[in-house]
Parts: structure tokens; C-alpha cells; sequence
């Protein structure tokens, strides 16, 4: 009687699966369980699609977009210090106060030499005045104030634009990350699928050896259990292509869209340029987005500084008014005021305290800057680190998965030949699955640790090298 392996089944199972392609496939759950058609088709994204789609509808971009316009504004705001104020004011006013109406007379050009009279001055009627009058001012220096607010409203802009371009970087490389994990997980998908259809037939095969009384009960129990544990694993591999596949669409920004998602492409093969860990370095440093926004809040820290030490210097404005007074709309007497005023402050106790702590924002702000140049050269470091081992790991699995399949035709010759035995096929087969499991794994980590290093230095704008297989 054949005495059944609970190893060789497990591994008998597992040759059957065949080679991993890297494009999507039908999406998860579609075998073995029904899939909802509700929404129509399934979208197929291409990594090019998914990343325009995800650049129009990521919250993230959203957000930094609505900051711009925020910058923008504020810039016109500032420079509007610059303009003059412009104001219209109409006033209309009835008293008997003697000096109201003795002044409100002179206004309308209505004075005369009755008005000089004891009982008038002292118990005049009740006038009304009617003041039209436009105002202009305009500021000459304002100790510094316009210009310093508008220095530190142009950093503010461009750090708006930086930190758009710092987002749009992140949500390429979310994109890129999440787009081939679908790929993976799909792969483990298909994989734990074809499992549980050769561990089903393996248990009818030996369900039928059983009742022929070729094998005892306790093989059979064994293939059952063996078919169990496969079937938990294409529910946990299902859960995973789920998660992924929601991850993809929060990376697009489009956690509404209905139905499936298949993904359609390959990982490029590579090989990536790395470049030298510490010239990657000094240009993540250079020219990271995030870096350079901090420079602009420097920026706008000496421009507030510069502020707050103006307080100290005078202030020189124009004036000019236009007016016309009457007892009715249509009629009065016009006169105009121009003039030059100067102001300084020779005290303020607010002076000294806003200048000590400007400085104090300013020296803050440059120390969070050396802290976020230390940190991008950690990250740097870290992400060149990860890249080159992953290269030297892909290397060594596709050379091991050469010599696996080597091995294994030799080893089907030898056994063809009836020269070694089915526990030794069975064992080549399943080196052979394992080193293109183990190639696949270490091709995805090659190719999100390249745009890992490309986003940690500032430089993940171009995605063609992405694009080719």
C-alpha cells in the first residue's frame, strides 16, 4: 500500500500553481464566491491614469491648492499697503449748540454781520448741516510695515508653491507603491486559488483511494486538513487584495469609486541609476520641496523681525480732503485740506518685548531647519540603503531562481530516468516556486525602494522610468 506524505501533498499542491505573472488579473473573490456587477465594467488602471487621477482628486492636492490661492491673496493684500485709502462720508447734522452753528455758517459761506449779534451767538435757531467729504490718505513710510509684510507674503507664496509640489511628490509615490502592491497581492491571490483547486483534487484523488482500500483514513483526514489550511489562506490573501486595492484608491483620492479595480502593467525591470549615497544627499538637501519651504519661513521670520524693530523709526503720512457743506443737498460752500503729518513714538513698552521675540521666531524657525536637513539625510540614507540592498537581494533570487529551474530540469531527466525518487521532483519543484515567490518580492521592493529614494530627495517628478517594462 502507498504510504501517503502529508509534506508531499502540501508540496504537490504547490507545483501546480505555475509562474506568478505580475499583470492584474480578475479581480479577488471572483472565484468561489460572487462578485457584484452593479456598477458596470471594472476600471483598469494604468499607473499613468491612476497617477493623472490621483494629482485632480487627492484631498491632500485639494488642500494645497486652496492654500495657494490663500498665499496669493495675501500677497495682493500686503502690497495693497502701498496704495492710498480712498473714503466718501456724508453727514447730516441739526443742533442749536452756539459753536455748532456759528461753525456750521462759516462752512456753508452763509456768515454774516447779523450773525455777530450777542443773542444769536448765545441762543442761535436750530441748523442744519449737511457735510458731503472725500478723503484721501496715503501712507509715505510706514516704519517698515508695507514692505515687510509684503517680503514675508512673497515667502509665503512661494512656500504655498513648494508645498504643493512637496504633495503632488508624496502622491506619486503613494500611487506607485499602492498600484504594484495590488499587482502582488493579486499574484498571491491566483496563487492561493490554484492551491485550494489542486488541494481539492488531491482530496478526491485520495477519497478514492481510500474507499478502494488502497490508503487509510488517517491520509485522508490529513488532505482535508491540508485543504483547510489553504482555504484560510485564500480568505487571508483575499482580505489582503481587498485592503490593497482600498489603499490604491485612497492613494487615487477616490475612495467613492464603485465596483472592482484591476490595475494594468508590469514592474520594470530596471536596473534604476542610484548615484552616490552622498551626492543623492546634498541634492535632497538642495532641492527637497519641504527643505525649501522652511528656507521661506526663515525668510518670513527676518522680514517680521524687520517689522518689529520699524517701530522704533517715525512715520510720515499724506492727507488731502474735499468738501462741501449746506442746508440742502443741492447747495453749499467747498474747501479742501491738504497736508503732510509726521508721527514718532518716542516711548512704546511693546517695542522692545515684539522685537525679543521676533528674534526668538527667527532663531526657532532656523533650528527647525537644521533639524529638517538632519532628518532628510537620515531619510536619505535610509531609503539609498534599502534601494542598494534590494538590488544585491534581486540579483541573488533571480540567479536563484535560474538555478532552481536548472535544478529542476535536471532533476526531471534523473527521475524520468528512474534515477532518484518523487520526494526529490517534488522538492525541486517546490525550490522552483519559492525562488520566483522570493524574485517577485524582491522586484517590488526594488522598484518602490527606487521611488522611495527619488521622493526622500525631492526628485519624483518624472515617471517614465516607471512606465517601461
Amino acid at each position: 500500500m502507498a504510504r501517503f506524505s502529508w509534506f508531499g501533498c502540501l508540496v504537490f499542491v504547490l507545483i501546480l500553481t505555475g509562474p506568478l505573472p505580475c499583470t492584474g488579473g480578475e479581480p479577488p473573490g471572483s472565484q468561489g464566491r460572487a462578485v457584484p456587477r452593479d456598477h458596470g465594467p471594472w476600471p483598469v488602471w494604468t499607473l499613468e491614469r491612476a497617477v493623472a487621477t490621483a494629482l485632480e482628486h487627492h484631498p491632500r492636492l485639494r488642500a494645497t491648492a486652496a492654500g495657494r490661492k490663500a498665499a496669493q491673496a495675501g500677497l495682493r493684500e500686503a502690497r495693497s499697503g502701498y496704495l492710498p485709502t480712498v473714503g466718501l462720508s456724508q453727514k447730516v447734522v441739526r443742533s442749536n449748540h452756539p459753536v455748532f452753528v456759528f461753525g456750521s455758517l462759516l462752512e456753508q459761506g452763509r456768515f454774516g454781520p447779523a450773525n455777530f449779534d450777542p443773542g444769536f451767538l448765545n441762543d442761535p435757531d436750530p441748523l442744519t448741516n449737511i457735510r458731503s467729504e472725500a478723503t484721501v490718505r496715503w501712507t509715505l513710510f510706514d516704519q517698515w510695515q508695507t514692505p515687510a509684510r509684503v517680503s514675508e507674503a512673497e515667502a509665503g507664496k512661494a512656500r504655498a508653491a513648494l508645498l504643493d509640489r512637496w504633495a503632488r511628490q508624496r502622491v506619486r509615490y503613494g500611487v506607485i507603491r499602492t498600484f504594484y502592491g495590488v499587482q502582488v497581492a493579486d499574484a498571491r491571490v491566483r496563487v492561493a486559488r490554484q492551491a485550494v483547486r489542486s488541494a481539492q483534487a488531491q482530496v478526491r484523488r485520495i477519497r478514492d483511494l481510500f474507499e478502494n482500500g488502497q490508503v487509510v483514513r488517517s491520509h485522508l483526514l490529513a488532505a482535508q486538513v491540508l485543504l483547510a489550511d489553504f482555504r484560510q489562506r485564500l480568505i487571508q490573501v483575499e482580505g489582503d487584495a481587498e485592503t490593497a486595492r482600498r489603499a490604491f484608491l485612497t492613494a487615487l483620492g477616490r475612495t467613492d469609486a464603485a465596483g472592482a479595480v484591476r490595475v494594468q502593467g508590469e514592474l520594470p525591470a530596471g536596473p534604476f541609476p542610484m548615484g552616490a549615497l552622498e551626492e543623492v544627499m546634498e541634492e535632497a538637501i538642495r532641492v527637497r520641496p519641504d527643505l525649501e519651504a522652511l528656507r521661506r519661513q526663515v525668510d518670513a521670520a527676518q522680514a517680521r523681525l524687520r517689522a518689529a524693530r520699524g517701530f522704533y523709526l517715525p512715520r510720515l503720512d499724506a492727507f488731502s480732503t474735499y468738501g462741501m457743506s449746506g442746508d440742502e443737498p443741492s447747495r453749499g460752500s467747498s474747501d479742501y485740506t491738504v497736508g503732510v503729518a509726521l508721527s514718532w513714538d518716542l516711548f512704546q513698552g511693546r517695542r522692545a518685548p515684539a522685537v525679543e521675540r521676533a528674534r526668538a521666531d527667527l532663531e526657532m524657525v532656523r533650528a527647525r531647519l537644521q533639524e529638517a536637513e538632519d532628518q532628510v539625510g537620515l531619510e536619505v540614507t535610509r531609503a539609498w540603503q534599502a534601494l542598494a540592498s534590494a538590488e544585491k537581494r534581486l540579483d541573488v533570487a533571480q540567479r536563484a531562481a535560474r538555478q532552481a529551474e536548472e535544478a529542476l530540469r535536471i532533476v526531471e531527466d534523473r527521475y524520468g530516468a528512474g534515477l532518484t525518487t518523487i520526494t526529490e521532483l517534488l522538492r525541486a519543484q517546490t525550490a522552483q516556486l519559492q525562488a520566483r515567490l522570493q524574485a517577485l518580492e524582491a522586484r517590488y521592493a526594488y522598484v518602490t525602494g527606487y521611488a522611495a529614494v527619488l521622493v526622500t530627495s525631492g526628485r519624483l517628478d518624472d515617471l517614465s522610468v516607471f512606465m517601461r517594462p
